[in-house]
């Protein structure tokens, strides 16, 4: 009676990995969870920006030489990878997704690419990241994350991002 979406129309319109990461997101063990097609759309934008930000990474020449926030980046997104695990073990999946989203949106992509643009942090270094959260994002979003694995990170067709280690 119009108070349901259809998820194969989501899919269409927005996308398999936007429909799983709305369903998963901000969600609890035994309660109920509003999913309307804003939320959905708000995850295709997600995918979105997970695209433009490999775009960019992948575009970026490799450098050598060391910048002071390198080593402040890799302990924090050690530390994000620590934190997303012990989520994931602890069936928190709701709480990894939205962890997962608010570090890669608001941290690697909003502070991090803008940190690398002005010379604070080394190409590199931002590849290795974006490589990381990947992986991080890969159970989420494992449609767009494979697709950019493919394009830029795989060694040869055989080499699956599903296959990969997890951090």
């Amino acid at each position: 009676i119009g108070n349901v979406i259809n998820p194969l129309d989501m899919i269409d319109k927005y996308g398999a990995d936007a429909l799983r990461v709305a369903l998963v997101m901000s969600t609890t063990p035994g309660r109920d969870s509003n999913v309307g097609e804003s939320k959905v759309r708000g995850m295709r934008n997600f995918s979105n920006k997970i695209w433009n930000a490999s775009r960019y990474v992948k575009g970026l020449q490799n450098d050598s030489a060391k910048k002071p926030a390198d080593a402040k980046f890799n302990r924090r997104l050690t530390q994000i990878e620590k934190n997303i695990g012990k989520l994931i073990e602890s069936l928190k999946i709701g709480l990894a997704a939205e962890k997962i989203y608010n570090e890669f949106w608001h941290w690697y992509c909003d502070i991090c690419i803008e940190e690398n643009k002005q010379g604070k942090i080394t190409n590199r270094v931002l590849k290795q990241g974006l490589r990381r959260f990947l992986l991080l994002l890969h159970p989420f979003m494992p449609f767009v994350t494979e697709a950019i694995w493919q394009q830029g990170f795989a060694k040869n067709k055989k080499d699956l991002l599903i296959t990969s280690s997890w951090p």
